[in-house]
């Protein structure tokens, strides 16, 4: 099954609680992955790596270095 990319959807926001004409402090990206159903723990994993998939290339073109916070 091919992962499909439904939509993106990109938001700018002063993550220092200020305003965001202030300036953006930094930038925070998430990557949703909806629909599993009641598979959802059995097909996390692979659901997981189609969603990366999915959006890597978008995720690839961002000006900043990504650092994962698990």
């Amino acid at each position: 099954m091919a992962a499909h990319l439904l939509s993106l959807e990109v938001f700018h926001r002063a993550t220092d609680g200020k305003s965001a004409a202030l300036g953006l402090q930094s930038l925070v990206v998430m990557v949703h992955n909806y629909g599993a159903g009641g598979t959802g723990f059995q097909a996390g994993y692979g659901m997981a790596l189609d969603a990366v998939r999915a959006a890597e290339s978008i995720l690839s073109r961002l000006p900043t270095e990504l650092k994962s916070k698990l």
